[in-house]
């Protein structure tokens, strides 16, 4: 699920940890709040639902507690792998892995969201920079939301990875 988004698994997790899907939402919800994610309602297990809502800053603070997961770090940093049973490689949806120092994190799209990617960096000093790109191009295709939500990033990172030394001073 956090290689390419798998919506199916989601739920079917969900059912497997909590019993149902809604009792999953629940406690995605009060870990939610228990982050301080006050701006987030979750409606369904992948987050994909258009009645799911949340805020850059909200996701800032659920890619701050994630990172801190090892296993997790080294899942989002995967760019390919096989799985028994799927022909070919699962290519993570995260084109910017292995590119202006981005580690990790997760891409999302939908026709109503637009494209969104929560992302990881290290900077040259190596300290760890995230950002989160949410809301580009909505109501076009999810695949062209998702190439927005890249190349926005892309140049935030840049950005930021140009700027540090200087703040940091």
């Amino acid at each position: 699920m956090l290689i390419p988004s798998g919506n199916n698994v989601a739920r079917l997790l969900a059912r497997w940890d909590a019993g149902s899907q809604d009792a999953f939402v629940a406690k995605m919800n009060r870990e939610a709040a228990a982050l301080g994610m006050t701006s987030t309602t979750y409606t369904g297990a992948s987050g994909v639902e258009d009645s799911t809502t949340s805020t850059a800053e909200d996701q800032l603070l659920l890619a701050r507690e994630v990172m801190k997961d090892d296993t997790v770090r080294s899942i989002v940093a995967t760019p390919s792998l096989r799985v028994d049973g799927v022909p070919g490689a699962v290519v993570n949806t995260n084109t910017l892995l292995g590119r202006s120092g981005v580690i990790g994190l997760k891409t999302g799209s939908s026709t109503a969201a637009g494209g969104a990617l929560m992302w990881a960096a290290r900077a040259s000093s190596g300290a760890l920079i995230l950002g989160v790109v949410l809301h580009q191009s909505p109501g076009g295709t999810p695949s062209a939301g998702l190439q927005a939500a890249l190349a926005t990033s892309e140049t935030l990172i840049a950005a930021i990875q140009r700027e540090l030394p200087a703040a940091t001073r």
